[in-house]
């Protein structure tokens, strides 16, 4: 029921994000500064491959992670890219990976739903990805994802 509850909190949080995104680059001019008008921020996570450290960046899971303030993903020379939200009171939040068939990796675990590994936490001088072994969530995106535990700092 825990996890139900989770998956179904961290989802609204997602769309709410999303809406949110919307009004907000529809309304305000490119400039604007990086909060939302409640206490979700926008940030986003990229990441160069998919595997894990402990494999060597083999394997299943996220290697080579970075994360930016207030970017646009599309200029970063990145392959993958993952939308985080969070609560500035507490730091705390949840990067999202939407998983698309489009690459092999992507369509074995989705038809296996295979687990996400972060072999360590991945502290970054804005972020801190915790380790973890993640389930395959079916109601992530069109065809599945993850959710993953993180923390940003300021």
């Amino acid at each position: 029921m825990k996890k139900l509850f989770l998956s179904v909190t961290a989802t609204l949080c997602v769309c709410l994000c999303l809406v949110s995104c919307e009004k907000e680059n529809a309304d305000t001019p490119t400039n604007k500064t990086n909060t939302t008008t409640n206490k979700w921020w926008l940030f986003y996570a990229t990441w160069e491959e998919w595997g894990h450290k402990s494999a060597n960046c083999g394997g299943w899971g996220l290697c080579n992670f970075d994360s930016c303030w207030n970017c646009d993903v599309a200029d970063r020379p990145s392959k993958h890219k993952g939308k985080v939200l969070y609560d500035d009171q507490t730091g705390e939040g949840t990067m999202t990976i939407e998983l698309e068939p489009t690459e092999d990796q992507q369509i074995e675990a989705i038809n296996w739903k295979l687990p996400f590994a972060v072999d360590s936490d991945i502290i970054k001088p804005n972020a801190i990805l915790y380790k973890g072994m993640y389930e395959f969530n079916p109601s992530v995106g069109r065809y599945g994802g993850y959710i993953l535990r993180m923390k940003i700092t300021k």
